[in-house]
């Protein structure tokens, strides 16, 4: 049984013409998906700063560029919708165990066997939040570490990005308060959030809510 309907056919939408960039307005722009080091080496810090060894899940792995920083130091896995994403990632990251998986399912995973869970850039292709973060926090161990980065929705990312995110089936944009709720009710405690202009500019990085993008960093709460 899923979690939640299936609203588009993802494996279909997330193929090598996505991740190319000739069906995303945002890999056109970079001249496909790549390892852009200021962003994914951004994202590692960013982990390390809460925890630095154990099992580590990246949701929505595509290519394996953030699970690649983590191999050595981390036991790493990943899932991908898109059956391509995988087959790259097996390059990208071989000490790494991947596997084929809609988001929309339960995780393949038993309850506590992760240390960190990273989901970036993946909840704005998605609906239904609220269930996978509990999923999420079902494979955490309390005291786990969750990472999240995500568009922010304001007034301005409509101006700006409008038309973009809806090329890019960016169905479930949440705005920065939102996500604090879906956190705070999945059973996380926040210890770190920013937002910022992009996560290509590190240094900028603001307190308040109006960036275009968002990052949660929290923690899975004890069980009582």
């Amino acid at each position: 049984m899923t979690l939640l309907p299936k609203q588009l056919s993802y494996k279909s939408v997330y193929d090598a013409n996505y991740f190319s960039g000739k069906k995303s307005f945002f890999y056109w722009l970079t001249g496909g998906y790549r390892d852009l080091a200021r962003v994914f080496d951004g994202y590692a810090v960013d982990v390390r700063r809460h925890c630095t060894g154990g099992r580590l899940l990246d949701v929505g792995c595509a290519y394996g560029f953030l699970l690649r920083r983590f191999e050595g130091d981390f036991e790493t896995f990943g899932v991908d919708v898109s059956e391509h994403a995988i087959e790259e990632a097996r390059k990208t990251a071989p000490g790494s165990q991947l596997q084929v998986h809609n988001v929309l399912e339960p995780l393949p995973f038993a309850d506590r066997s992760f240390d960190v869970v990273t989901i970036t850039d993946l909840l704005e292709h998605v609906p239904g939040t609220p269930g996978i973060l509990a999923e999420v926090a079902r494979v955490l161990r309390p005291g786990g570490i969750l990472y999240i980065t995500t568009p922010n929705r304001t007034p301005w990312r409509r101006v700006i990005f409008g038309v973009a995110d809806l090329m890019e089936h960016h169905t479930n944009l949440l705005s920065y308060r939102q996500l604090g709720r879906y956190l705070d009710g999945a059973g996380f405690e926040v210890v770190e959030r920013f937002t910022s202009l992009s996560a290509a500019i590190q240094g900028w990085r603001f307190s308040w809510c109006l960036g275009l993008e968002q990052t949660y960093i929290a923690r899975r709460r004890a069980e009582a």
